[in-house]
């Protein structure tokens, strides 16, 4: 199966729906300049190092921040959560495949379909109600 894998300290909040996969509109990705917060390896176009995608949450902030209040079953209450949706994420790095297989630092780590990510408003949060 091919898939995507992505390492990094940040959460990933899905928002299941049925949506078919655009095709990847790729373009020339700068080097990371600081702390990287998000590797992004597997099939995909455009590469930053030889073998993947390096982001810096600078480089995550240009593909465009989106936000919505929310409650869930990790943090009581709701919160708003900002940062880039996966869909925006997958263009950048020009991503192909069939699935999203996510690991965080403390090796939490899900497998997604891509057709459950794609044209939704699921994000890569990379803030918590304006805190890192």
């Amino acid at each position: 199966m091919k898939y995507f894998t992505i390492f990094s300290a940040i959460l990933i909040i899905p928002f299941i729906m049925n949506v078919t996969i655009p095709a990847s509109s790729a373009g020339e990705l700068e080097m990371p300049q600081g702390n990287v917060i998000l590797t992004v390896t597997g099939n995909i176009a455009n590469k930053n190092t030889e073998e993947a995608t390096e982001f810096t949450a600078d480089m995550l902030k240009k593909l465009g921040l989106h936000s919505f209040r929310s409650e869930n079953d990790w943090i009581v209450g709701e919160h708003e959560f900002e940062g880039i949706k996966v869909e925006d994420l997958m263009a950048a790095v020009g991503g192909s495949g069939k699935s999203l297989h996510a690991v965080a630092l403390n090796d939490y780590s899900a497998t997604v379909p891509l057709d459950k990510l794609i044209g939704t408003p699921a994000l890569i949060v990379l803030n918590i109600d304006g805190k890192k």
